[in-house]
């Protein structure tokens, strides 16, 4: 499947149509029922609906803060906690931010220990 404006090809169609709609069609079938504001992406509404019900589905993993957005999260982690790193591995002693980066340490240098 490709994009004869640019002749990019994609695998699946449903990322041709992505891309059709953000750089071509300037259409926008994802609307607000809140406020009716649309968007191209359905993630893009879904984040801007947020603002509405005050929904923060990204919790900060040091001090709970929350928060509508991945993206906000991690720059809150980066500010805030850059020097905090609570997840320590079993087996090396080295210091993680994120539990999840602890555990992939653990896989690529510990071989799967623990």
């Amino acid at each position: 499947l490709g994009d004869d404006h640019n002749r990019k090809g994609f695998r699946q169609r449903s990322n041709l149509i992505t891309h059709m709609r953000q750089v071509h069609t300037g259409e926008r079938p994802y609307s607000c029922h809140y406020c009716g504001k649309c968007f191209k992406l359905k993630g893009h509404m879904t984040e801007h609906i947020r603002t509405h019900t005050g929904e923060k589905p990204f919790s900060c993993h040091i001090c709970d803060k929350s928060f509508n957005r991945g993206s906000t999260l991690r720059k809150h982690v980066l500010a805030k906690h850059k020097e905090e790193r609570p997840y320590k591995c079993g087996d090396c002693d080295e210091l993680f931010t994120e539990r999840l980066l602890m555990k992939r340490h653990m896989r690529k240098v510990h071989d799967g220990n623990k």
